[in-house]
């Protein structure tokens, strides 16, 4: 399908993340995803935030309580790799998440403008048969929307 296009304050938002080096990806209109880096990632079987993971969310809370995204949400979706049960994997990704939605609502982000998911070991984006794409798949994903998230918008790429 066809992607509407970018509107001003779109944009804006785009090039605002794109500044702080993230790679913006629009997803649908008012739908952005932000990846947080993956060397900032979290270690096997935690989901405890590291130094580098907590200032890259300051620099996010920042910008997300700018008013540049008023009215905007933010989905925060945790994900694992494979090491572990399905069952604790579930409970590792969502407590990512959360721990880094605590993370923002802590730097002024109001509690209401954030969700959180874990979507476990459902959705890699490497091989868990490899310690680098362990790595990768242990992450957290931020879609700020504006209005309701569009179904399956959340799906891996």
């Amino acid at each position: 399908p066809a992607v509407a296009p970018v509107a001003a304050d779109e944009a804006a938002v785009v090039a605002a993340f794109t500044s702080l080096g993230f790679y913006p990806a629009r997803l649908a209109p008012h739908v952005i995803r932000l990846d947080l880096p993956t060397n900032d990632g979290f270690a096997s079987g935690s989901a405890e935030l590291t130094g580098p993971t907590q200032r890259t969310l300051d620099s996010v809370a920042v910008q997300f309580n700018s008013p540049l995204l008023t009215g905007w949400q933010l989905l925060v979706v945790g994900h694992a790799d494979d090491r572990g049960s399905a069952t604790e994997n579930e409970v590792m990704s969502l407590a990512r998440a959360t721990n880094v939605a605590r993370h923002l609502a802590t730097r002024g982000t109001a509690p209401g403008r954030l969700q959180s998911e874990g979507h476990g070991e459902r959705e890699p984006l490497a091989d868990n048969n490899r310690r680098y794409g362990r790595e990768l798949n242990r992450r957290v994903e931020l879609f700020l929307h504006l209005g309701p998230l569009p179904a399956g918008v959340t799906a891996p790429r």
